[in-house]
């Protein structure tokens, strides 16, 4: 197979590379890591970095695949109703808008089908969306280089798509991977050859504290995946690494999960004087061979942002409605020519009622208009419940500030009559989380949480953390009602409690999906 050229893309630098593959041999040629950001007291756009790898590989003007970085790529699973597989497409982006906070309707997504569980009601999608000023610094950098960008891949698909590629994973059974670094682990779960779930952590630099650290969170993969894994042991693992405590880590593994390890190094797919690169670099390289023959690959398990899955053109019918409109007239003009014939007298009178049909039918659209905006505003009014007194009736219920915490509001207005607020929750013991739970439920309040677990920075007031979604039905504005008050407070609190919600922050999307989210 010829040699292409691969481009792995994340925020902080740029690996290039030229390779190839045959029978589930990989080769990278040449590899060039070029830095983005400041670089010996001089900034370095993504563009010169481009340029500069590019140079330095000798790719010319070739055609391109990028691999984008987990940091620049929002990834989760969705639950995916059972319809027709033309209807995925549009179905599948309609639900991430909902569960995406800041995908528009022009951002690439793509997405790749878990492994069907004929037991579950729902199925689950593996959906990641891409920024179009991200997909335009792309374009730009690669047309300003005379290349052709061909495609633009997910990294954690690419690692496993390499696993499975050279032969690592057998096509049949339920296996665990996972690639490291000297500072990070991507971990895939993958069952008959597809991917089930994806989690990306950091980790100690000790090497007495690595293999530990990396077992805890197999753990927390494990329990994750349950949902979709069932019963289903673990067939093997396969762990891809060069570092100084691969072999310490492969007897953890194997005796805490009581399997097969295998080790692949990735030096083997890379020159000697890419050493180096090779212990940082891992994952990243990797995913560029698995990019080698992502294109030989089954459209349905590959991400693309260059060219997403999209419903299938509709099918002409315009022989058909050709043949229905000439028949109708056909049958029109007949009628009218023995109206005509028959009913002679009556055509004084056949004017008059047109010209009130006409008159009728522009009235008829001035009422239609008044409707259809009648209609949104009380649609809209319905789905607008006042915050202010939500925020009252949490305050009024959830136990006292020494116990819970509430940081990252987020609201969520629809106009179907129901709408959601979203807090990250500390308490101070898991107990208070359930507490916190059952004092919010009523008829209009359906609480949802998730990610109930030990904070990640324990030590403080709250050591327990959670996700709350509270779904707020019946609860927006009634122009022809009086006015709902608010719930009344439950009998059993004595005092209105002070509600403690903390501001939003900016959160890095350079670590895992809210599912890969480490405890």
């Amino acid at each position: 197979m010829s040699k292409q050229t691969i481009i792995d893309w994340q925020r902080d630098s740029l690996i290039a590379v030229t390779g190839s593959s045959r029978s589930g041999k990989f080769t990278l040629d040449k590899i060039a890591l070029r830095p983005v950001g400041t670089v010996d007291e001089r900034s370095v756009s993504a563009e010169e970095a481009f340029h500069s790898a590019v140079n330095d590989i000798g790719a010319g003007k070739t055609d391109v695949v990028i691999v984008a970085g987990r940091d620049m790529v929002e990834v989760r699973t969705l639950p995916i109703p059972r319809i027709a597989a033309e209807e995925l497409p549009d179905a599948i982006r309609f639900q991430a808008q909902r569960q995406f906070a800041q995908m528009g309707d022009n951002w690439p997504i793509d997405y790749v089908l878990v492994p069907d569980d004929p037991k579950q009601e729902m199925r689950t999608a593996l959906v990641a969306v891409i920024s179009p000023t991200v997909m335009a610094e792309f374009e730009k950098a690669c047309r300003s280089a005379g290349m052709q960008l061909t495609g633009v891949l997910l990294r954690p698909l690419e690692i496993a798509r390499f696993a499975i590629a050279s032969g690592s994973v057998p096509r049949e059974g339920l296996y665990l991977v996972i690639c490291t670094t000297n500072e990070q682990a991507d971990l895939f779960l993958l069952r008959n050859g597809r991917v089930v779930l994806i989690r990306n952590t950091r980790l100690p630099q000790d090497n007495d504290q690595f293999p530990s650290q990396l077992m805890g969170e197999v753990r927390r993969s494990l329990l994750a995946a349950s949902p979709l894994i069932g019963d289903l042991r673990l067939d093997g693992v396969v762990l891809i690494s060069d570092s100084d405590h691969t072999q310490p880590t492969v007897n953890q593994l194997a005796e805490s999960l009581k399997t097969q390890v295998s080790i692949v190094d990735p030096q083997g797919i890379c020159s000697a004087s890419s050493k180096p690169i090779v212990n940082l670099h891992a994952n990243r390289l990797v995913a560029s061979a698995g990019a080698l023959v992502s294109g030989l690959a089954d459209r349905q398990d590959v991400i693309d942002f260059r060219s997403p899955k999209k419903r299938p053109p509709k099918q002409s019918n315009t022989r058909r409605n050709v043949l229905a409109v000439g028949a109708t007239a056909a049958v029109v003009l007949l009628g009218a020519t023995w109206l005509w014939n028959k009913h002679r007298s009556l055509d004084s009178d056949l004017d008059q009622f047109q010209q009130e049909i006409v008159k009728l039918k522009e009235d008829l659209k001035v009422a239609e208009a008044q409707t259809s905006e009648w209609n949104q505003i009380e649609s809209f009014l319905k789905g607008s419940p006042n915050w202010l007194d939500e925020l009252a009736y949490i305050s009024q219920r959830i136990p006292a500030s020494e116990k819970v915490i509430l940081n990252s509001p987020h609201f969520t207005q629809s106009s179907n009559g129901s709408s959601a607020m979203q807090f990250s929750v500390g308490a101070d013991e898991s107990s208070t989380v359930s507490e916190f739970e059952a004092t919010l439920r009523d008829p209009q309040h359906a609480v949802t949480m998730k990610k109930v677990g030990e904070s990640q920075r324990p030590g403080g007031r709250y050591d327990w953390e959670a996700v709350a979604t509270i779904t707020v039905s019946d609860r927006g504005w009634d122009l022809l009602a009086t006015p709902k008050p608010v719930n009344p407070v439950s009998s059993t609190k004595e005092t209105e409690q002070p509600l403690t919600v903390e501001a939003p922050t900016e959160q890095s999307t350079s670590n895992s999906t809210p599912e890969n989210k480490s405890s």
